[in-house]
């Protein structure tokens, strides 16, 4: 399992024990993909992608949007 510390500046620091690509930010397990959809699917503009991933252990989810194309 990976913990979350906290170092002298204050920022939380990682320590990964195990070899996890995309940790959940609340317990460490891995995240898993479940789609991607259209920033239309959304009612967004432009030309983008929001992935979705759920959490393996706690079950979290979350949302990741990439920039529209027009401002990369």
């Amino acid at each position: 399992m990976d913990s979350i510390s906290t170092s002298s500046n204050g920022k939380a620091s990682y320590n990964y024990i195990e070899n996890i690509k995309n940790p959940c930010w609340f317990c460490g397990s891995e995240m898993i993909w479940g789609c991607d959809f259209d920033y239309e699917d959304y009612g967004l503009e432009g030309d983008g992608i929001v992935a979705t991933l759920s959490c393996s252990g706690c079950e979290a989810y979350a949302e990741f949007y990439s920039k529209p194309k027009e401002e990369q």
